[in-house]
Formats: C-alpha cells, structure tokens, sequence
C-alpha cells in the first residue's frame, strides 16, 4: 500500500511538472476560418437576415394564395312563436356553417412582382452574408499573424537575452581581470535587466493575442498554431483583379440586387392605381328546430366584385416619389462602392507588391547585423571593440529580427486583405457554404416561431428540413 502511494505521488509531480504547452491543441489557419464560421456570433447574425428575408418571401408567395376559412354559428331563442295560421315566426334554436375561399388580386398584378423583390431580397441577403464572412475571417486571419508575429517576438527577446547574458559574464570576466573598468559590467547589467523586461512584455503580449485570436474563434482549450507554408504565388495584373472585384465582390454584387429591388419597388407601388378584383364562393348549409318547409338548408353562391380606386389623396403620388428616391439612392451608393473598390483593389495590390519587394532587403539586413554582432563580441572579447560597439551591435541586430518579423506579418496580411478586396477570398478557402434551406427550419404544428441555429428556446431537435 505504501509502495502503490509513493508510486502515485510521484506520477502526480511528473503530471505537475510537465507544461501545460504540450497538451495545447494544434490549429491551422483553414481550421481557424471553420471555427469561426461555425460558432461566431456576427455571422450568425448575418445568417438570420437571410432567415427573415427567406421568411419574407414566403409571406408573399402566401399573397398570392386564396384564403379558405370555415364558419358555424348557432342561435337559440327562448320559446317557439307561431302565428294565428300555425306558420313559424320564431324556431327554438336555428344553426348555420359552411366554408368559403376568396381571393383577392391586382389587375397590375403587384403581388407576382412582391414575390419577385422577395426572391431577390434573399439572394441580396446571401451576398451580404457572404460579405460579412470575408470581413470577419480577414479579421481572423489578422489575429493569426499577429499571433505568429508576436511568437516571433518572444523568441527574439529570449535570444536577446541569451546574447546579453554572455555578454554580460564577458565584461564580469575582463573587470575580475582588471581588462575593462567597472561601468562596462554596470551597462552590461543594465542591458541585460532591460531585456528581460521586454521579454515581460513580449510574453505579455502574446498572451494578449492568442485571447483576441480565442474570441474570435470562439476557442476555449489551450492552443498552437501551425505556421503556414510560404508559398509565393504570382499576382495578377491590377487590371485583373479591378475586373475581378467588379464581377465577384459579395457587397457590390448585393447592392445591384438592391437597385434591382428598388426598380421593381416602384412597379410595385404603381399597382395601387390599377383596379382589384375580388373573388369568393362559398357552402352554407342551414337547420332550425322546428323545421320550415321554406328553409333553404343548402347553397352555393360566388361572388366577383371589382375595386377601382378613383381618389387617393396623393398617397401612392407620394410612395411613387419616395420609390423613386430610393433608386437614386441605390444607384449613387453602387456607383461610389465601385470607385471605392478600384481604390482598395490598387492599393491592396501596391502594399503586397511593396511589402514583398522590402522582405528581401530586411533579410539581408538581418544576415548582416547578425554577422556584424558576433563579429564584434569577438573583438570585444580580445579587447579590439568597446562595449558600446557590442551593444549598439546587438541593438541593431533585435530591431532587425523585428522589422523583419513585422514585414512577414503584414505581407501575408496584405495578401488576404488583396484577395478580399478582389472578391476571391472565400472562393479560394474553398469552405462549405449554408444553403437558404439550411439556414431556416420549419416550424413544427402549433409552433409560433422557428428554430434557427443557436437559437432554439424549447431545446428541441433541429431534424426538420424547410421546404418552400
């Protein structure tokens, strides 16, 4: 028993003693983008947009639908009256029911265009749901170099370190000997003290990366990530991608279907001025107690009757002009939208062109600050250099690690922020899209409102499919 004790608290120290790093779970950036399209909420807000303009065409497709109801009534009165004759006056009870359908329509036939507006409603909604995913997963793909960039910072400061902490022992050694006087091993402290503490705040702020990264990843265990190949791809002529962005953005493509909506909206309210018609048949059949040789105990009639509107107060003048408006409006944002591509198109292009171009010349730089430091603690150690040419050495060997680390960041960063901004970027990813059937669930019999992802107030299943 003793022996099976000491075997467990040994294997509990080991536990202990083990990082927390080594059961952290790998991530790649295709893995970062799924995450955050399963479980961010800004997405899935976007989601239900579609969900309620799906919604919204259903409600005009009911439009166009005839209404059927049913009625019964019953009426019982306090005694039977007769007249002198023996003919009933008054039943002791009469009961009427039946069923009736109308259907009501403009002879400009407004409510197959409400249908059409609604259909492109949802396909607006899908381009702007695809916009929101683009700008969110740019947004992810940010945090996941920053953190990359910020783990590189940290192995920067840790070889700084390493590199100070030699030093130093060197200026100890040459005071010890009477080589050097003691400021050099004061400043060499000073150095080294500094370093830590911006290790400190390296550490720091990667801890503060990783947690941005986590939110919006909706990542909540301990975690790595996996660096991404560096594959240098050719960019296509700006021309290309101009032409590109104006037939694949997700937002311009969105706000032509608005302009789309906004002409049909004007058909639409044109409408009012054009007669309706109204249909309706119907059976009702009829029992009294006492029965009457003249009661009609069974009918079928229709009805067809015709509205013309003929003074309206200038309200549909005034929804007409509103419409109108509106166009205007669609068509001026579409136009600026567009001039505004061409500028981040070019301007995305020129930052990865520029960034590209500088990564050679910082990785020049580095290879030489880096051979110009040892060179120099070389001759520092034989007494041919000072300590100042060995900290302004290594000084300028870290700023170079740094602006070298930054220039990766921002070149891959500008790449997606390119591919973004030339409507290729969830083309390229390749990443499984929710149809407008996924996105909305059916309704269950006598259930007021319809289970959606991430909401679901009865806790049921989600097994339905939605079928128009």
């Amino acid at each position: 028993m003793h022996r099976w004790c000491c075997m467990m608290s040994v294997m509990l120290c080991l536990a202990l003693l083990v990082p927390h790093s080594l059961f952290a779970k790998d991530y790649t950036l295709p893995d970062l983008y799924r995450l955050a399209l399963e479980r961010a909420e800004k997405i899935k807000v976007s989601e239900q947009d579609v969900v309620l303009a799906a919604l919204d065409k259903d409600k005009a497709v009911a439009g166009l639908m005839p209404r059927i109801s049913g009625f019964a009534s019953h009426t019982q009165y306090s005694r039977k009256i007769t007249n002198d004759w023996g003919g009933l006056v008054q039943p002791r009870h009469t009961g009427t029911w039946g069923a009736k359908v109308e259907e009501q329509l403009s002879l400009s036939m407004r409510e197959i265009t409400a249908v059409s507006m609604a259909n492109k409603g949802v396909e607006k909604g899908m381009f702007d749901l695809d916009n929101v995913k683009e700008e969110y997963l740019q947004e992810v793909a940010a945090g996941y170099y920053e953190v990359l960039k910020t783990q590189k910072g940290l192995e920067i400061a840790d070889a700084n370190l390493k590199r100070l902490d030699a030093y130093r022992l060197a200026a100890q050694k040459r005071v010890q000997f009477g080589e050097a006087p003691r400021a050099i091993l004061l400043r060499a402290e000073s150095e080294f003290s500094n370093a830590q503490a911006e290790r400190i705040k390296a550490e720091n702020e990667l801890a503060v990366n990783k947690a941005a990264l986590a939110r919006m990843t909706g990542i909540v265990e301990e975690y790595r990530l996996v660096p991404e190949a560096e594959k240098p791809r050719p960019i296509p002529p700006l021309a290309e991608l101009r032409s590109a962005a104006h037939k694949q953005r997700p937002d311009l493509r969105a706000l032509d279907y608005e302009k789309q909506i906004a002409e049909q909206n004007i058909s639409y309210l044109k409408g009012q001025h054009w007669p309706s018609i109204n249909l309706s048949g119907g059976s009702q059949m009829s029992h009294q107690n006492p029965s009457d040789e003249d009661l009609n105990r069974e009918s079928l009639y229709g009805t067809f009757s015709l509205n013309i509107p003929i003074f309206q107060g200038g309200m549909v003048k005034a929804d007409v002009a509103q419409a109108l408006a509106r166009l205007r409006q669609a068509e001026l944002k579409y136009q600026d939208l567009k001039k505004n591509i061409d500028v981040q198109v070019e301007t995305a292009y020129r930052d990865v062109v520029s960034q590209q171009a500088m990564l050679k010349y910082l990785e020049d730089q580095r290879t030489y600050t880096n051979e110009n430091y040892h060179a120099l603690v070389r001759q520092f150690e034989l007494g041919l250099a000072s300590n100042l040419d060995v900290v302004d050495a290594n000084a300028l060997l870290v700023t170079s690690e740094q602006k070298l680390a930054q220039a990766k960041c921002e070149c891959q960063v500008s790449l997606v922020r390119l591919k973004k901004a030339a409507g290729m970027f969830l083309s390229e990813l390749g990443l499984p899209a929710k149809s407008v059937d996924s996105l909305i669930q059916k309704p269950p019999l006598f259930k007021p409102y319809p289970k959606m992802d991430g909401w679901d107030p009865g806790q049921t299943s989600r097994n339905e499919s939605y079928g128009h």
